[in-house]
């Protein structure tokens, strides 16, 4: 079965970002890295697993929102977006 460039251009630039996302050491490699050398292997597995989990369900529950977004009126995504960006702006405010 032929593949379109369209799709070919999606899988593509999904797979050199899951590659990114795995090769670049992050907060959680490096905590695996002083757990493993502090506390052994197994320590550091069940944080990984941990970690691997929690980004699953991050993962599952994005999807889930992606799907339900598009049964939800534009004018409300507007709406959440104006009321999102005040709220970052108010944040930031704070900050300083």
């Amino acid at each position: 079965m032929p593949v379109s460039a369209e799709l070919f251009d999606a899988l593509t630039a999904s797979f050199i970002a899951g590659f990114l996302y795995i090769a670049a050491p992050g907060p959680v490699f490096i905590s695996i890295l002083s757990l493993v050398s502090m506390d052994g292997r197994g320590q550091g597995l069940k944080f990984a697993s941990g970690a691997f989990l929690g980004d699953l369900m991050w993962l599952l529950l994005t999807y889930l929102f992606l799907i339900g977004a598009n049964l939800v009126p534009d004018s409300f995504l507007m709406i959440l977006n104006l009321l999102c960006g005040g709220y970052l702006l108010y944040i930031s405010y704070k900050m300083v």
